[in-house]
């Protein structure tokens, strides 16, 4: 194949970016993939070589792409992932699943290999867990007969899905579902008891407490952990992997300041900065750089070019 690193570029490009070097068309890569569509869930069962991808925020913000992917690594280490949670490359051995949801950034540099993805609208998996966005990043290894039942599972499924009907595939697609579910909700302490219940149901008010008060400059985190079935410590805990209840905060003002930027192109990046709170554009500018990797313009810019395409 002539080019195929540029090849797979376009055939992956609807979904995520692959991230090419200067010598893209000269570099050694092969990749195959078989994708499967079952009442709007898709599967699909893709071996490459060592590949860079990545969803950043001014594509997230300009295409409509919103569901969760659950990636199967049945013979390779995922690699290393950036998102809310860091992920080196690990020594592999084992099987292991990543959560991605694509409507957060990531990059991710995979190691190359076998990876089996289940796509799953996000209303549907809420319908599963509430507040799935907190697995986003999240890598569970096969160390446990539930995880093992699950890989076991989705293994299976990939396996006969080309002889299967809809009817017959369909059951077995929400199955994977309901075991994901179980499982990375276990993992984020989300989900499998009534005590798990409780903090889960705490976790979703204070997230959408933040997000009801994102443009209010002068909210106060006491007034998020206020009245909560859960201690402040507790809560706190629960925000740990976003760099804690603050820094999530600080973080969806500036998703927010984003989604602004792109729809209202015509309005002073300075008061998008002052209407979300920030004591300055210089301060905003600072904090939406180390964000997201770009200033505000240069966001706007690429948000831009991302819907002319």
């Amino acid at each position: 194949m002539a080019q195929p690193l540029l090849a797979w570029r376009e055939r992956v490009g609807h979904v995520v970016d692959v991230v090419l070097e200067r010598d893209a068309a000269l570099q050694d890569f092969s990749g195959e993939i078989r994708r499967t569509v079952v009442a709007g869930f898709v599967v699909t069962d893709c071996r490459t070589g060592r590949i860079d991808l990545e969803r950043n925020l001014p594509r997230i913000s300009t295409d409509s792409l919103r569901a969760f992917t659950f990636q199967l690594f049945p013979e390779s280490d995922p690699g290393e992932v950036l998102a809310l949670r860091t992920r080196g490359a690990g020594g592999g051995g084992r099987a292991s699943i990543l959560a991605i949801d694509l409507n957060q950034p990531f990059r991710h540099r995979r190691l190359g290999g076998r990876v089996i993805s289940l796509f799953v609208e996000r209303e549907v998996l809420a319908s599963y867990l509430p507040d799935a966005e907190a697995l986003h990043g999240r890598v569970l290894e096969d160390r446990s007969p539930s995880t093992h039942l699950l890989v076991q599972h989705l293994l299976a499924l990939n396996h006969d899905l080309p002889a299967l009907t809809e009817a017959e595939a369909l059951p077995r697609i929400k199955i994977a579902c309901g075991l994901l579910a179980a499982a990375f909700g276990k993992e984020a302490r989300l989900a499998g008891s009534a005590r798990a219940a409780v903090r889960a149901a705490a976790f979703g008010e204070a997230r959408r407490r933040i997000e009801r008060n994102v443009h209010a400059p002068d909210m106060q985190l006491e007034q998020v952990a206020a009245g909560l079935p859960v201690s402040r410590a507790t809560l706190y805990r629960m925000f740990e992997q976003e760099g804690g209840l603050q820094a999530y905060a600080r973080q969806r003002r500036l998703r927010a300041a984003a989604d602004e930027i792109v729809r209202f192109p015509d309005l002073a990046i300075k008061d998008i900065a002052l209407g979300l709170g920030f004591g300055s554009a210089s301060d905003f500018t600072r904090a939406f750089r180390r964000a997201f990797g770009l200033s505000p313009q240069e966001f706007r810019h690429q948000a831009v070019l991302s819907s002319a395409r």
